[in-house]
């Protein structure tokens, strides 16, 4: 059975403020997500019955899987589905009325690393956006991203899949792509964290990180950073961005910058969104991306 287990990701305290203090305490902050603590709460408790991970297929806990039917929609595509004595039906639960189930998949986790390291995550990012956005839109982030991760894993690769991770790359997907494109989030990840998760998302299809729900990672990564981008255009990141680089280059001549970091070069003229630091006896500017580490 496919074991979504997002162990040796990148670490979520990357994702870091861009004014004020350093980082986010994510005890203190737990104290307001109430939406995060009950999503651990309620995998640890299936974790716990369903004997750590072990429970059979055809247990109780059938009734969370995305179907019981061990159907894989592309066979149907090459016709192939008679010849392995599966019946070709397209999620006959969930067509019947059972919508739970496509959800519930990310409940479920099939080891202790597994859970371990998916509720590491899910407590740091769930932490930060449910402060930023609420109770009600970190809900609607996890069931977006949920759903549409586990809709690509089964659509390509059928229904034993389980795991929270396809809702962490949505997670982190989200907080990237709004630190990217929208000055007023506040957060962003630095480019380390954001290639770690990339270069993990691709030895996932290798196979040498054993069996993962691969395709349940790609999906809530699109909706993560699908979502992120359009809260961020609802939110006026295009005229914040414009603004800013209409601002800067009032003040700047043409053939210099007002900041330009002393690692990469980048400059606010060709990235506007960038912020820069001071740091270190010499004086030098760091952009966040390579501000050295006190």
């Amino acid at each position: 059975m496919p074991d979504d287990s997002s162990s040796g990701a990148p670490n979520p305290r990357d994702a870091k403020p861009r004014r004020g203090g350093g980082g986010f305490d994510g005890f203190g902050m737990m104290a307001s997500a109430p939406v995060t603590i009950g999503l651990i709460a309620i995998c640890v408790v299936i974790f716990v019955f369903s004997g750590f991970g072990t429970a059979a297929r055809d247990s109780w806990a059938h009734w969370l899987y995305i179907s019981d039917n061990p159907f894989v929609p592309w066979l149907a595509v090459s016709r192939r589905a008679a010849s392995y004595g599966i019946q070709p039906a397209f999620l006959p639960e969930v067509l019947h009325g059972q919508l739970w189930r496509l959800v519930t998949p990310i409940l479920m986790h099939g080891s202790i690393l597994h859970i371990l390291f998916n509720m590491f995550w899910l407590r740091d990012l769930g932490t930060l956006l449910e402060t930023r956005h609420g109770s009600r839109g970190l809900v609607l982030l996890v069931l977006a991203t949920g759903i549409g991760s586990n809709l690509l894993q089964y659509a390509i690769a059928g229904p034993n899949f389980l795991g929270m991770s396809g809702v962490v790359y949505g997670l982190l997907g989200y907080i990237w792509v709004q630190g990217r494109l929208n000055p007023a989030f506040g957060f962003e990840l630095n480019s380390q964290t954001v290639m770690i998760m990339a270069a993990w998302l691709v030895l996932g299809f290798t196979g040498w990180l054993g069996s993962l729900a691969n395709w349940a990672h790609v999906g809530g990564l699109i909706m993560g950073t699908g979502i992120g981008a359009i809260a961020a255009w609802r939110s006026g990141a295009g005229e914040m961005l414009a603004r800013r680089r209409e601002f800067r280059a009032a003040l700047t001549p043409s053939t210099e910058a007002l900041h330009r970091c002393k690692v990469c070069g980048r400059s606010e003229a060709t990235n506007p969104e960038l912020e820069f630091r001071v740091a270190g006896r010499d004086g030098e500017e760091y952009c966040l991306d390579h501000l050295p580490v006190k």
